[in-house]
């Protein structure tokens, strides 16, 4: 059965579970965190309830990224032209303006419940800055109070974008049990599924289409935890919320959307298995081992008409099986049910009557694209020497040489320029730079 979109983040009774700070770095983590700090909450008097800070190198990136919440702060670092894919920069870059990072930290942060540090892996902004920025985090109070989106590369961004890739994780896993959740985002995963529906759309749909997913997939996590009445005696409240999105390891994400009167006629549908297919699937990025969860819970919101047919023992049951096969040994499993009002307006389209479901785990290990990435980056490693080895072997012989001929680094020698000529006298090239004069006035 196809997603639909939630209906549970519409409506003017609704709050949010914990406050958000989004410190997006780079091209990609400042735009997914502008998008996630440009949401609103309630439809006649909506609100901001989040706040953001995007640091960036590039002046040019840095335009790209549009903001329509005054409570979001663009704040571009080091000369403007960007870091060039070299992580080394981007960290230099981020020392260089430590000072003035902190201070709009505190301005923008001031208050805020939970921090989302977001990068994507294998620039030269977000990727070299992700760790610096972990560390600000942490020194400015919120230790145990945040996390890391972090995006994974496409398999065609190349060799440069996969080694910065692996070489920021290498730390981040060593250190992850320092920090909160970890939600990654696929592109490989996402650009896939959009390109199913999308064929002919240009780039930035899709780009636009993804940050936008991102950002109301983690506020729907946020508003449903806060909003809505449980109609039985298991609840997933906003401090459980909390507690999960702050457990160290990964965080995985899962929503499956059903009708209800499928689920009612359950003999004509074989619910449990799309459910199982959406958890291990999940939204953002998939791969992951849920058996090793530590802590997930489950929301389960039916239209208040339908409710008390749906959530009967038997469905609750069917539920809890499915969940049981997954993750078996998770230490918490809550699953709790709501109802919700049927806000459907009679132009709509959508099913009359759908069922939504929400899963979360906590405490992953990293997911297989990981080890996904390492073998193409080993692949095109091992394709980079073949091609250099054959090129070597094929250069032609212009120069009469019966030897093979090998590009090599030249380094001048005093007096010689790069190509083996006599240089100006010394004496000549301190006279015609300057240096000369300067020395000459210390001499006297």
């Amino acid at each position: 059965m196809q997603m639909e979109k939630s209906r549970l983040t519409k409506g003017e009774a609704l709050s949010v579970s914990s406050r958000f700070g989004f410190f997006g770095l780079g091209m990609a983590g400042g735009s997914i965190a502008a998008a996630c700090a440009n949401i609103k909450l309630g439809d006649g008097h909506p609100i901001y309830p989040y706040s953001g800070l995007f640091v960036n190198t590039s002046r040019i990136d840095m335009a790209t990224i549009k903001t329509t919440n005054p409570k979001t702060k663009k704040l571009l670092i080091g000369n403007g032209q960007g870091a060039g894919r070299d992580i080394e920069i981007g960290e230099e870059m981020f020392d260089a303006s430590t000072e003035v990072i902190g201070e709009e930290f505190d301005k923008i942060f001031n208050g805020h419940d939970f921090i989302w540090v977001v990068a994507g892996l294998g620039g030269g902004t977000g990727t070299g800055t992700v760790i610096n920025a972990l560390e600000m985090v942490i020194e400015k109070g919120y230790g145990g109070r945040f996390g890391l989106i972090l995006t994974l590369p496409r398999d065609s961004e190349g060799l440069n974008v996969f080694e910065n890739a692996m070489k920021r994780l290498k730390t981040i896993e060593e250190f992850m049990d320092s920090f909160g959740s970890i939600i990654f985002v696929d592109n490989q995963k996402l650009y896939q599924e959009f390109e199913k529906s999308h064929k002919n759309a240009p780039v930035g749909d899709y780009i636009r289409h993804a940050n936008r997913f991102i950002a109301e997939t983690l506020h729907e996590m946020n508003v449903v935890t806060a909003s809505y009445k449980p109609v039985a005696e298991f609840n997933f409240d906003s401090s459980e919320f909390i507690n999960l999105i702050s457990t160290p390891g990964v965080l995985h994400i899962a929503k499956a959307t059903m009708d209800a009167t499928e689920i009612v006629d359950a003999k004509s549908y074989n619910y449990e298995q799309h459910v199982e297919n959406m958890l291990v699937e999940g939204v953002l990025s998939g791969g992951y081992e849920l058996k090793y969860a530590d802590k997930l819970a489950v929301s389960i919101f039916a239209e208040n008409s339908m409710a008390n047919r749906v959530f009967k023992l038997s469905f609750i049951e069917r539920i809890e099986a499915v969940i049981q096969k997954v993750s078996a040994t998770a230490s918490e499993k809550p699953i709790a049910q709501y109802g919700y009002k049927n806000s459907v307006k009679p132009n709509e389209t959508q099913s009359k009557s759908p069922v939504y479901l929400y899963a979360m785990y906590a405490g992953l290990d990293l997911p297989t694209r990981i080890q996904e990435i390492a073998l193409l980056k080993d692949q095109l490693v091992a394709e980079k020497i073949k091609l250099e080895e054959e090129r070597r072997a094929n250069k032609p012989n212009l120069f009469g040489s019966s030897e093979s001929i090998t590009r090599q680094k030249k380094i001048p020698q005093p007096g010689q320029d790069l190509f083996g000529r006599k240089r100006k006298t010394e004496e000549n090239t301190e006279k015609s730079t300057g240096k000369g004069l300067i020395k000459n006035l210390f001499d006297k």
